[in-house]
Protein backbone atom coordinates (compact mmCIF):
# COMPACT_ATOMS: atom_id res chain seq x y z
CA UNK A 1 0.00 0.00 0.00
CA UNK A 2 1.11 3.52 -0.75
CA UNK A 3 2.49 5.49 2.22
CA UNK A 4 0.46 8.66 2.99
CA UNK A 5 2.30 11.94 2.38
CA UNK A 6 4.07 13.36 5.45
CA UNK A 7 1.88 16.45 5.39
CA UNK A 8 -1.24 14.27 5.56
CA UNK A 9 0.15 12.25 8.48
CA UNK A 10 1.13 15.39 10.40
CA UNK A 11 -2.28 16.94 9.75
CA UNK A 12 -3.99 13.80 11.01
CA UNK A 13 -1.84 13.67 14.15
CA UNK A 14 -2.49 17.36 14.85
CA UNK A 15 -6.24 16.83 14.48
CA UNK A 16 -6.08 13.96 16.98
CA UNK A 17 -4.08 16.09 19.42
CA UNK A 18 -6.54 18.98 19.19
CA UNK A 19 -9.65 16.77 19.13
CA UNK A 20 -8.79 13.43 20.75
CA UNK A 21 -11.39 10.65 20.42
CA UNK A 22 -13.78 10.53 23.36
CA UNK A 23 -16.41 8.16 24.73
CA UNK A 24 -19.31 10.43 25.63
CA UNK A 25 -20.94 10.10 29.04
CA UNK A 26 -24.71 10.55 29.62
CA UNK A 27 -24.11 13.72 31.67
CA UNK A 28 -23.73 17.16 30.08
CA UNK A 29 -21.71 18.84 32.83
CA UNK A 30 -19.46 15.82 33.21
CA UNK A 31 -18.74 15.80 29.48
CA UNK A 32 -17.72 19.45 29.77
CA UNK A 33 -15.46 18.68 32.72
CA UNK A 34 -13.87 15.77 30.85
CA UNK A 35 -13.30 17.79 27.70
CA UNK A 36 -15.96 15.89 25.76
CA UNK A 37 -16.07 12.49 27.49
CA UNK A 38 -13.75 9.72 28.64
CA UNK A 39 -10.50 10.02 26.70
CA UNK A 40 -9.99 6.96 24.51
CA UNK A 41 -6.63 5.37 25.14
CA UNK A 42 -6.71 6.32 28.83
CA UNK A 43 -7.26 4.69 32.21
CA UNK A 44 -9.90 6.44 34.33
CA UNK A 45 -10.97 5.75 37.92
CA UNK A 46 -14.10 6.29 39.99
CA UNK A 47 -13.47 6.03 43.73
CA UNK A 48 -15.88 6.39 46.65
CA UNK A 49 -16.99 4.81 49.93
CA UNK A 50 -20.52 3.88 48.80
CA UNK A 51 -20.24 0.59 46.89
CA UNK A 52 -23.72 0.66 45.29
CA UNK A 53 -23.46 4.35 44.42
CA UNK A 54 -20.22 3.65 42.56
CA UNK A 55 -21.87 0.80 40.67
CA UNK A 56 -24.96 2.88 39.90
CA UNK A 57 -22.80 5.67 38.54
CA UNK A 58 -20.97 3.22 36.27
CA UNK A 59 -24.25 1.72 35.03
CA UNK A 60 -25.08 5.03 33.36
CA UNK A 61 -21.70 5.17 31.65
CA UNK A 62 -21.63 1.55 30.52
CA UNK A 63 -25.13 1.81 29.04
CA UNK A 64 -24.28 5.03 27.22
CA UNK A 65 -20.91 3.74 25.99
CA UNK A 66 -22.51 0.51 24.73
CA UNK A 67 -24.49 2.59 22.23
CA UNK A 68 -21.15 3.69 20.75
CA UNK A 69 -18.62 0.88 21.26
CA UNK A 70 -18.42 -2.64 22.80
CA UNK A 71 -18.29 -2.54 26.61
CA UNK A 72 -16.96 -5.35 28.80
CA UNK A 73 -18.06 -5.09 32.45
CA UNK A 74 -16.17 -7.38 34.80
CA UNK A 75 -16.89 -7.75 38.51
CA UNK A 76 -14.57 -9.79 40.77
CA UNK A 77 -17.18 -9.68 43.58
CA UNK A 78 -20.58 -10.34 41.95
CA UNK A 79 -21.96 -13.23 39.97
CA UNK A 80 -23.26 -12.45 36.50
CA UNK A 81 -26.89 -12.90 37.60
CA UNK A 82 -26.41 -10.23 40.28
CA UNK A 83 -24.84 -7.88 37.73
CA UNK A 84 -27.71 -8.38 35.29
CA UNK A 85 -30.20 -7.59 38.06
CA UNK A 86 -28.33 -4.38 38.88
CA UNK A 87 -28.82 -3.33 35.26
CA UNK A 88 -32.48 -4.37 35.28
CA UNK A 89 -33.02 -2.45 38.52
CA UNK A 90 -31.46 0.61 36.90
CA UNK A 91 -33.60 0.03 33.80
CA UNK A 92 -36.81 -0.28 35.90
CA UNK A 93 -37.24 -3.90 34.84
CA UNK A 94 -38.18 -7.06 36.73
CA UNK A 95 -35.27 -9.09 38.17
CA UNK A 96 -33.93 -11.80 35.90
CA UNK A 97 -35.21 -15.32 36.56
CA UNK A 98 -34.20 -18.44 34.73
CA UNK A 99 -37.01 -19.72 32.45
CA UNK A 100 -38.97 -22.66 33.86
CA UNK A 101 -37.79 -24.98 31.08
CA UNK A 102 -34.11 -24.14 31.60
CA UNK A 103 -31.86 -26.06 33.96
CA UNK A 104 -30.30 -23.04 35.65
CA UNK A 105 -26.59 -23.42 36.39
CA UNK A 106 -25.52 -23.04 40.00
CA UNK A 107 -23.82 -19.67 40.17
CA UNK A 108 -22.33 -20.58 43.53
CA UNK A 109 -20.48 -23.56 42.06
CA UNK A 110 -18.81 -21.47 39.33
CA UNK A 111 -20.44 -23.48 36.53
CA UNK A 112 -21.41 -20.51 34.37
CA UNK A 113 -18.81 -19.85 31.68
CA UNK A 114 -18.41 -16.41 30.02
CA UNK A 115 -19.97 -17.72 26.80
CA UNK A 116 -22.95 -19.22 28.67
CA UNK A 117 -23.47 -16.01 30.63
CA UNK A 118 -23.53 -13.78 27.54
CA UNK A 119 -25.87 -16.18 25.75
CA UNK A 120 -28.24 -16.48 28.72
CA UNK A 121 -28.60 -12.74 29.28
CA UNK A 122 -28.33 -11.48 25.69
CA UNK A 123 -32.02 -10.57 25.57
CA UNK A 124 -31.72 -8.46 28.74
CA UNK A 125 -28.85 -6.20 27.68
CA UNK A 126 -27.72 -3.93 24.84
CA UNK A 127 -26.00 -6.07 22.19
CA UNK A 128 -22.61 -4.39 22.74
CA UNK A 129 -22.66 -4.79 26.54
CA UNK A 130 -21.02 -7.92 27.94
CA UNK A 131 -21.06 -8.86 31.64
CA UNK A 132 -18.60 -11.25 33.26
CA UNK A 133 -19.05 -12.10 36.94
CA UNK A 134 -16.84 -13.60 39.58
CA UNK A 135 -17.78 -17.15 38.57
CA UNK A 136 -15.43 -16.66 35.61
CA UNK A 137 -12.50 -16.37 38.02
CA UNK A 138 -11.30 -13.14 36.40
CA UNK A 139 -9.60 -10.60 38.64
CA UNK A 140 -6.65 -8.24 38.82
CA UNK A 141 -4.93 -10.16 41.60
CA UNK A 142 -2.29 -11.67 39.35
CA UNK A 143 -0.76 -11.29 35.92
CA UNK A 144 -2.22 -14.63 34.82
CA UNK A 145 -5.79 -13.31 35.22
CA UNK A 146 -4.92 -10.19 33.25
CA UNK A 147 -3.46 -12.36 30.50
CA UNK A 148 -6.67 -14.45 30.46
CA UNK A 149 -8.62 -11.25 29.90
CA UNK A 150 -6.76 -10.61 26.68
CA UNK A 151 -8.04 -13.88 25.21
CA UNK A 152 -11.66 -13.22 26.24
CA UNK A 153 -11.97 -9.57 25.23
CA UNK A 154 -10.99 -9.94 21.58
CA UNK A 155 -9.50 -7.22 19.42
CA UNK A 156 -12.48 -5.01 18.58
CA UNK A 157 -10.97 -1.59 19.13
CA UNK A 158 -12.13 0.89 20.21
CA UNK A 159 -13.97 -0.68 23.12
CA UNK A 160 -14.24 -0.06 26.86
CA UNK A 161 -13.33 -2.28 29.80
CA UNK A 162 -15.15 -1.57 33.08
CA UNK A 163 -13.74 -3.21 36.23
CA UNK A 164 -16.15 -2.73 39.12
CA UNK A 165 -15.74 -2.87 42.92
CA UNK A 166 -11.99 -3.22 43.06
CA UNK A 167 -10.09 -3.17 46.34
CA UNK A 168 -7.84 -0.07 46.44
CA UNK A 169 -5.25 -2.11 48.35
CA UNK A 170 -4.51 -3.82 45.03
CA UNK A 171 -2.45 -0.79 44.04
CA UNK A 172 -0.46 -0.89 47.27
CA UNK A 173 0.18 -4.63 47.05
CA UNK A 174 1.31 -4.44 43.41
CA UNK A 175 2.85 -1.06 42.48
CA UNK A 176 3.32 -2.32 38.90
CA UNK A 177 -0.34 -3.24 38.40
CA UNK A 178 -1.31 -0.10 36.51
CA UNK A 179 1.76 -0.33 34.28
CA UNK A 180 0.89 -3.94 33.46
CA UNK A 181 -2.72 -2.98 32.69
CA UNK A 182 -1.56 -0.25 30.35
CA UNK A 183 0.92 -2.48 28.56
CA UNK A 184 -1.31 -5.57 28.31
CA UNK A 185 -4.93 -4.42 28.00
CA UNK A 186 -4.98 -0.76 26.97
CA UNK A 187 -3.59 -1.32 23.43
CA UNK A 188 -6.19 -4.05 22.91
CA UNK A 189 -9.22 -2.30 24.45
CA UNK A 190 -8.73 1.44 24.03
CA UNK A 191 -10.35 2.74 27.24
CA UNK A 192 -10.35 1.37 30.79
CA UNK A 193 -12.71 2.56 33.52
CA UNK A 194 -11.99 1.29 37.06
CA UNK A 195 -14.14 1.55 40.19
CA UNK A 196 -12.63 1.37 43.68
CA UNK A 197 -14.59 1.14 46.92
CA UNK A 198 -12.66 3.13 49.52
CA UNK A 199 -13.64 3.92 53.11
CA UNK A 200 -13.46 7.43 54.52
CA UNK A 201 -10.61 7.86 56.98
CA UNK A 202 -9.97 11.25 58.55
CA UNK A 203 -7.81 12.83 61.23
CA UNK A 204 -10.49 14.55 63.27
CA UNK A 205 -11.10 17.25 60.69
CA UNK A 206 -14.05 19.60 61.14
CA UNK A 207 -15.01 18.67 57.57
CA UNK A 208 -14.15 14.96 57.14
CA UNK A 209 -15.70 14.80 53.66
CA UNK A 210 -13.37 17.44 52.23
CA UNK A 211 -10.38 15.95 54.03
CA UNK A 212 -11.15 12.54 52.53
CA UNK A 213 -11.50 13.99 49.04
CA UNK A 214 -8.21 15.88 49.28
CA UNK A 215 -6.39 12.81 50.56
CA UNK A 216 -7.93 10.66 47.83
CA UNK A 217 -7.05 13.07 45.07
CA UNK A 218 -3.48 13.48 46.27
CA UNK A 219 -2.95 9.72 46.64
CA UNK A 220 -4.45 8.70 43.28
CA UNK A 221 -3.88 11.68 41.03
CA UNK A 222 -0.78 10.48 39.20
CA UNK A 223 -2.11 7.01 38.38
CA UNK A 224 -4.96 7.85 36.02
CA UNK A 225 -5.80 10.20 33.17
CA UNK A 226 -8.98 11.10 35.06
CA UNK A 227 -9.91 10.59 38.69
CA UNK A 228 -13.52 11.01 39.80
CA UNK A 229 -14.14 10.91 43.57
CA UNK A 230 -17.73 10.35 44.76
CA UNK A 231 -19.32 10.72 48.17
CA UNK A 232 -23.03 10.43 48.99
CA UNK A 233 -24.70 12.30 51.84
CA UNK A 234 -28.02 14.09 52.36
CA UNK A 235 -26.15 17.26 53.38
CA UNK A 236 -24.05 17.46 50.22
CA UNK A 237 -26.45 19.93 48.59
CA UNK A 238 -25.79 22.36 51.45
CA UNK A 239 -22.05 21.63 51.24
CA UNK A 240 -22.01 22.27 47.50
CA UNK A 241 -23.88 25.58 47.74
CA UNK A 242 -21.72 26.74 50.64
CA UNK A 243 -18.54 25.88 48.75
CA UNK A 244 -19.59 27.51 45.48
CA UNK A 245 -21.46 30.57 46.83
CA UNK A 246 -19.65 31.24 50.09
CA UNK A 247 -22.89 31.05 52.07
CA UNK A 248 -26.08 29.02 52.22
CA UNK A 249 -29.19 30.72 50.86
CA UNK A 250 -32.37 28.73 51.74
CA UNK A 251 -34.20 30.09 48.68
CA UNK A 252 -31.40 28.96 46.34
CA UNK A 253 -31.29 25.59 48.08
CA UNK A 254 -35.03 25.08 47.62
CA UNK A 255 -34.88 26.08 43.97
CA UNK A 256 -31.94 23.73 43.35
CA UNK A 257 -33.80 20.80 44.92
CA UNK A 258 -36.90 21.57 42.88
CA UNK A 259 -34.91 21.71 39.64
CA UNK A 260 -33.10 18.42 40.32
CA UNK A 261 -36.36 16.60 41.07
CA UNK A 262 -37.81 17.96 37.85
CA UNK A 263 -34.92 16.28 36.05
CA UNK A 264 -35.73 13.09 37.98
CA UNK A 265 -39.32 13.18 36.74
CA UNK A 266 -40.71 14.44 40.05
CA UNK A 267 -40.25 11.09 41.80
CA UNK A 268 -39.13 11.29 45.43
CA UNK A 269 -38.03 8.40 47.61
CA UNK A 270 -37.15 8.25 51.34
CA UNK A 271 -33.59 7.06 50.63
CA UNK A 272 -32.77 9.80 48.10
CA UNK A 273 -29.46 11.48 48.72
CA UNK A 274 -27.02 13.85 47.05
CA UNK A 275 -23.65 12.88 45.63
CA UNK A 276 -20.81 15.34 45.33
CA UNK A 277 -18.36 14.42 42.58
CA UNK A 278 -14.91 15.90 42.17
CA UNK A 279 -13.17 15.40 38.84
CA UNK A 280 -9.45 15.81 38.38
CA UNK A 281 -7.34 15.36 35.25
CA UNK A 282 -3.61 14.77 35.17
CA UNK A 283 -3.25 18.11 33.40
CA UNK A 284 -5.67 19.98 35.66
CA UNK A 285 -4.46 21.73 38.80
CA UNK A 286 -7.79 22.01 40.58
CA UNK A 287 -10.81 19.68 40.66
CA UNK A 288 -14.21 20.52 39.25
CA UNK A 289 -17.27 19.73 41.35
CA UNK A 290 -20.63 18.43 40.15
CA UNK A 291 -23.70 17.73 42.29
CA UNK A 292 -25.94 14.73 41.58
CA UNK A 293 -29.24 13.53 42.95
CA UNK A 294 -28.88 9.80 43.67
CA UNK A 295 -31.87 7.46 44.06
CA UNK A 296 -30.63 4.15 45.55
CA UNK A 297 -33.86 2.26 44.86
CA UNK A 298 -33.14 2.46 41.12
CA UNK A 299 -29.37 3.14 41.25
CA UNK A 300 -30.03 6.25 39.13
CA UNK A 301 -28.17 9.56 39.08
CA UNK A 302 -29.55 12.92 37.95
CA UNK A 303 -27.10 15.71 37.23
CA UNK A 304 -27.30 19.07 38.93
CA UNK A 305 -25.10 22.20 38.92
CA UNK A 306 -21.32 22.23 38.59
CA UNK A 307 -18.58 24.60 39.57
CA UNK A 308 -14.85 24.95 39.11
CA UNK A 309 -12.86 23.72 42.10
CA UNK A 310 -11.58 26.14 44.73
Amino acid sequence: PQTPPLKQVLSHNLALALNPPMVKTPFTELNKSLGGGWLQGGVHAVVGPNRLANTGFLLHHAWQAATQIPVWWISPRHHTVEMVNHFLQWWHREPFRWPADVDAPSIDSAQLTPAEAMKAFAAELPPKLHLLGRETGLSLHDNESISRLTTILGNERPSMLVLDELDPRLLDRDPNLMAHLRQTLLPQIGTILLSFTSTITTNGSSDPFLEWHRATLEHWQGLFETLLALSAHKDHLKRFLALTQGKLNPAVEEKCIERMYQIAGGKKHPEDTFVLAQILHQWQARPRRILYLYQPDSLRFFEGPSSAGM
